[in-house]
């Protein structure tokens, strides 16, 4: 069974994503983590197949969990899905830093288009 991580700070958008998901994708494990802090503690014990994180969070955010994950070995190659609140012109420069990084969603985003590159990338893992 593949696993999805979901990082974003807002409960109800990480609850709200989990259940989308789970409904159009089955064998599907999802997790939540409201941070990056709590992300990078969460792959101390499992390495989920795609990750998709909020960028502007409080403690660690989505950037900074990005390249954390991109400098290290083991998960430098794990697909990352940027959602923010912002629009994306605003990381544009730091989006080209990262070969993990395959889509970005600028919220509210279009949950069908979504689930759909998801299904592309974990397909792929």
């Amino acid at each position: 069974m593949k696993t999805l991580l979901i990082v974003d700070d807002e409960p109800d958008l990480c609850s709200l994503l989990k259940m989308c998901i789970e409904v159009q994708i089955s064998d599907l494990r999802v997790e939540t983590c409201y941070n990056g802090d709590d992300a990078l503690e969460f792959f101390e014990s499992s390495r989920p197949d795609v990750v998709v994180t909020d960028l502007k969070m409080p403690r660690k955010d989505g950037l900074t969990l990005t390249r954390t994950l991109a400098d290290d070995d083991e998960t430098r190659n794990i697909p990352i899905i940027w959602i923010s609140g912002h629009p994306s012109s605003s990381f544009e420069s730091q989006l080209q830093e990262f070969d993990n990084v395959k889509e970005v969603f600028q919220k509210p985003f279009d949950m069908s288009a979504f689930v759909d590159e998801l299904k592309k990338y974990l397909c792929a893992a």
